[in-house]
């Protein structure tokens, strides 16, 4: 299984911006009830290194918000500690973003990035990690999931996220589970209320 918090494309930093605090009103309200959850948050890899995990992100004008790397640990996120991507390239591996320049995009920015593409009505991204959660539906048909051996953070997750929307019902159920992703769950929806209490719906 792949190790989470770490950045696996090219970052590329547009614009120093001031993301406005009202923009993020909603993020940070929904972002909390996972930390409190611990389904957003950090935790020791083999070497005793705290890493972050999960991630939240919004629609916004130019393209979406989304939490920035190396912030599980933080409760509350300040205005610029949410990053704006304005574009993402799959085949040359990158993303651009505007903001401040040291709080780069999470590490899942490319896969919100190919949800948001192929799915205009969503509005609000809520990536999480449990293990209880991902145990039970990882292998469920009742659930789409991304193949075992697609990392988070590549291209190919992109790439097979794009399938299960194309070929599955997950429109519908507004939820889906990364195989290769150990305790990586995905919910959304047309807002963050709304990908919120799917995750409640399916909790363990």
């Amino acid at each position: 299984m792949d190790e989470v918090g770490y950045i696996k494309y090219q970052v590329h930093f547009k614009a120093d911006v001031d993301i406005s605090a009202d923009w993020v009103i909603d993020l940070n309200k929904y972002r909390k009830h996972m930390v409190v959850l611990h389904y957003i948050g950090e935790s020791p890899n083999d070497n005793g290194e705290m890493i972050g995990f999960g991630n939240i992100s919004q629609r916004a004008t130019g393209g979406f918000l989304i939490s920035a790397t190396k912030t599980g640990h933080l409760e509350t996120l300040e205005a610029f500690q949410y990053p704006l991507v304005i574009r993402c390239n799959l085949g040359q591996n990158w993303v651009s973003f505007k903001g401040k320049e040291d709080f780069e995009p999470s590490s899942e920015a490319m896969t919100h990035a190919a949800i948001y593409k192929v799915a205009p009505d969503v509005n609000a991204i809520i990536h999480i990690h449990d293990k209880a959660m991902w145990e039970k539906y990882k292998d469920d048909d009742s659930i789409p999931s991304t193949p075992y051996g697609v990392e988070y953070g590549t291209p190919e997750m992109a790439d097979a996220v794009k399938e299960i929307f194309a070929n599955t019902k997950v429109r519908n159920l507004g939820i889906f589970v990364m195989n290769g992703h150990l305790e990586g769950v995905v919910t959304f929806g047309k807002n963050l209320a709304e990908a919120d209490q799917i995750i409640m719906d399916h909790m363990i």
